[in-house]
């Protein structure tokens, strides 16, 4: 880890950890916070990362340019047990639909392009609890994306980056410089938690308003077994709820059914 530039910037919440290179953002996220040096809403901004960490701990690959980041989010609903994901996800959602850009929220924790024809993934939450910390790592590409040969197989769907969404749009101008853009993302995303009401009573209806394939038949893989459906939304505890199944699927990898088409 390089040396760190402490920033406390006018407008934010909290104090801006930003590094040239890190293992990974989590980590130092994690560090700060058991030194008593980064409080809820605080965050840490690395240029690359040389173990960056994906869902189900794959590893995410961190060219300079993009956004890679930690947030400590505050230890209370909702951004505790399975609600977590969907509920840190949905106000990085809206804080990116307030910049011009087309979003949806693909369960659990994928920021996804919806802007027309396929969707296609340009960023991703992971959500770490230590002790009474509470700490999202999020991925956003900015000026790169990983080449359809290095995706998953079982992948379900592309990947893209902000460079190449807004060649086509008029679009907000912090979007391609990743600062900026985390300076600004940290803003609205607090805004958007910090209104009147409270979040912890909101956090559904603001992810569902967001929902990828809301109301389309999907396929649920998880742990070897295989559930679809017609995606009606989430459960109060923020799994999936499908088709006329009871409860809700709190875990698993969702991808469109076969034979739907293209949104």
């Amino acid at each position: 880890m390089r040396t760190a530039c402490r920033k406390k910037i006018d407008g934010l919440p909290g104090p801006v950890y930003c590094y040239d290179e890190v293992t990974s953002t989590l980590d130092v996220a994690h560090a700060l916070i058991g030194a008593g040096e980064l409080p809820a809403w605080g965050s840490v901004l690395a240029v690359r990362q040389t173990a960056g960490r994906g869902q189900l701990r794959r590893r995410w690959e961190s060219p300079q340019g993009n956004v890679y980041a930690a947030l400590h989010l505050p230890a209370e609903p909702p951004f505790t047990g399975y609600a977590a994901a969907p509920a840190a996800g949905a106000l990085l959602a809206r804080a990116l639909l307030g910049m011009g850009v087309p979003v949806a929220l693909k369960w659990p924790n994928d920021l996804v392009w919806a802007g027309g024809g396929e969707p296609a993934k340009f960023g991703g939450i992971l959500l770490e609890v230590r002790g009474d910390a509470v700490v999202a790592g999020i991925g956003l590409n900015v000026l790169s994306s990983p080449p359809a040969e290095a995706l998953r197989q079982d992948a379900a769907m592309p990947a893209t980056h902000l460079a190449e969404i807004v060649q086509k749009r008029t679009f907000h101008p912090e979007l391609l410089d990743a600062e900026k853009l985390w300076s600004s993302l940290v803003y609205r995303v607090f805004s958007g938690y910090n209104v009147s009401q409270s979040y912890a009573s909101r956090w559904k209806e603001a992810a569902e308003s967001c929902l990828l394939w809301k109301g389309r038949r999907v396929v649920l893989d998880d742990a070897g077994s295989t559930h679809e459906g017609t995606l009606l939304g989430l459960g109060d505890c923020g799994g999936l709820r499908l088709g006329a199944q009871s409860g809700e699927f709190l875990s698993g990898s969702l991808r469109l059914s076969a034979g739907t088409g293209r949104p």
